[in-house]
C-alpha cells in the first residue's frame, strides 16, 4: 500500500469520526443537522438555511404525507 492510499483511508476515517455524533440523532436527520452546523461554522449561512428547510420538511411534511396517504388507502 503506498502513501496516497493510506492517506485516503485516514481522511475517510476522520470524516466519519467528525460526523459520527450526528448519526446518533438519526440516519436522516443527523446528516442534515451536521450540514447546518458545519455550514454555519464555515461561513455559508444560505446553504445552512437550505439544510434547515430540508430538516423542517423531514420533521413536519413527511409525517403529514404519511398520514394522508394512509387515510387514502384505508
Amino acid at each position: 500500500m503506498d502513501a496516497s492510499q493510506n492517506n485516503n483511508k485516514k481522511s475517510g476515517w476522520s470524516g466519519f469520526k467528525r460526523l459520527a455524533p450526528f448519526f446518533l440523532i438519526g440516519p436522516v436527520s443527523g446528516p442534515l443537522v451536521a450540514g447546518i452546523v458545519f455550514n454555519f461554522r464555515d461561513g455559508r449561512p444560505i446553504l445552512a438555511g437550505l439544510y434547515a428547510v430540508a430538516l423542517v420538511e423531514y420533521f413536519i411534511l413527511l409525517p403529514v404525507l404519511t398520514v394522508h396517504i394512509g387515510h387514502m388507502i384505508h
